[in-house]
């Protein structure tokens, strides 16, 4: 049985550290989800008007039991 809350808890977490902002989900009970979304400012590119640009990420990760390297 895996503990789904634990799951998000520890993702949301990750996402804290790295000073991100994101929605974690999980699915099924062994499917867990993430989808980041910032924006970081430009440098060079400002020079064209590009002052901004939006960078996105989602990440999908499988919970699994494993007994000595054997998923059960």
């Amino acid at each position: 049985v895996t503990d789904t809350h634990l799951a998000r808890q520890a993702a949301t977490a990750y996402l804290t550290a790295s000073g991100l902002t994101g929605t974690v989900q999980v699915t099924g009970g062994t499917t867990v989800t993430v989808n980041v979304r910032d924006t970081y400012p430009t440098t060079f590119l400002g020079i064209i008007g590009i002052n901004a640009l939006t960078v996105t990420g989602n990440a999908h990760s499988r919970i699994t039991r494993s007994v000595d390297g054997v998923e059960q």
